[in-house]
């Protein structure tokens, strides 16, 4: 490019480069319209969001004006972002947004900001109280199940016992070659046979109620006793 005189150039320069790109300008209005949090916390969707807006204010400045009437454009712009910024905010942040719209005057945006990042981390730190176990309960539970991992042995579908050719266990875990000295079945010792702790607290119970009827029979032939007349005859001596 060349040209003799320095204002032509510059006026050259100006019409070419400095026109406002309509289509770019549609193109970020259309995102600063879908853009939502999805998802995202809250200081990554308002950086989102500022991006947008201070490049829509490259493209599309507010026109020049007096002090008052900018002034007032300003706290227009400002309320239509706050607006904009909490309509994107998930659906977990309805109550702090309720509450931030009865404010009024509806708060700056950078102090709207504030509130939503400050109800995020109350959020943050309940969410790990509640997912928090106590070190006591957590033993109890560690414990409990490793106790049952040693009385029952889990199967695995991939194993196979050498003495019983079963699939689902190993031969140190097989109990074919147990017998119970009760019941003579196989597969367990007296020591946990199912048959042997149901006799005996059958005979429990029935050694109960024995003894509680010989009782009352005992009782009832005292009583009897008692209440029949004496045989002995009183004499003057």
């Amino acid at each position: 490019m060349y040209n003799d005189n320095a204002l032509e150039l510059w006026n050259e320069l100006k019409e070419r480069f400095s026109h406002t790109n309509s289509v770019h300008l549609f193109h970020i209005d259309q995102e600063i319209h879908d853009c939502v949090q999805g998802g995202m916390n809250i200081g990554e969707y308002y950086t989102k969001l500022k991006g947008l807006w201070d490049t829509r204010d490259v493209l599309c400045p507010l026109p020049p004006c007096d002090s008052e009437t900018t002034k007032k454009l300003h706290e227009y712009q400002q309320k239509q972002r706050t607006i904009r910024f909490l309509m994107g905010l998930d659906g977990t942040y309805t109550t702090a947004r309720g509450q931030i719209l009865l404010i009024e005057p509806l708060p700056a945006m950078n102090k709207v900001f504030s509130l939503i990042i400050q109800d995020e981390k109350q959020r943050s730190v309940s969410s790990q109280m509640m997912g928090k176990t106590p070190d006591a309960a957590a033993f109890a539970v560690k414990d409990e199940s490793q106790k049952s991992n040693r009385n029952h042995p889990q199967r695995n579908a991939h194993l196979k016992c050498d003495r019983c050719n079963i699939m689902g266990h190993s031969t140190e875990n097989c109990r074919a070659h147990l017998k119970c000295d009760y019941c003579g079945f196989k597969g367990h010792t007296i020591d946990v046979c199912r048959k042997l702790k149901r006799a005996t607290s059958h005979e429990d119970k029935k050694g109960n109620s024995s003894f509680s009827s010989k009782a009352h029979y005992a009782d009832s032939k005292l009583n009897n006793a008692t209440s029949l007349p004496s045989s002995y005859s009183l004499t003057a001596e």
